[in-house]
């Protein structure tokens, strides 16, 4: 049984030794979000730059005049929507900025696929609310068509 055991640990230390172990995709995910690594990776400049669009984006909503025939809702929809979009954004950006996620990154990378592709869908059902809404009907009348007189020939 030992002398088994000694030359499957042989034949083994002889593979690891021709064909280089590498890391497993977990293992590359726990390395790329260790604490402080995340921060300038593409993703997390990527991150910050769209943070501060959005920041940008409700503070000139916000300072704007509005038009005056606007609902009594419209002031307030897209500061508050943004809003609760960065706050979660940038918490999110935290979570993974201080290396949280490094013992179970699975449930957060399917927590962050599900916020984007649920805001993805929220944006648009709104813009498609709002695009249809307003849409004006046209009043379609249809022509008067004139007294056929049959002694005429359709070709003349």
């Amino acid at each position: 049984m030992t002398e088994r055991k000694l030359v499957a640990r042989k034949s083994q230390m002889f593979l690891h030794s021709v064909i280089p172990v590498v890391n497993t995709h977990e293992e590359l995910i726990r390395q790329k979000f260790k604490r402080g690594k995340f921060t300038f990776t593409v993703t997390g400049v990527l991150k910050i730059i769209g943070n501060v669009l959005l920041l940008i984006s409700i503070l000139l909503f916000v300072t704007n005049s509005k038009c005056k025939d606007a609902p009594s809702w419209f002031p307030y929809l897209l500061p508050y929507g943004l809003g609760v979009h960065l706050l979660v954004t940038l918490l999110l950006y935290l979570i993974f900025s201080l290396g949280l996620i490094t013992k179970n990154p699975g449930p957060w990378i399917t927590l962050i696929l599900g916020l984007c592709s649920s805001g993805v869908f929220i944006i648009s059902c709104g813009a498609l609310f709002l695009l249809y809404r307003f849409k004006e009907d046209e009043n379609e009348s249809m022509p008067q068509q004139q007294p056929i007189d049959p002694r005429k020939s359709v070709f003349a």
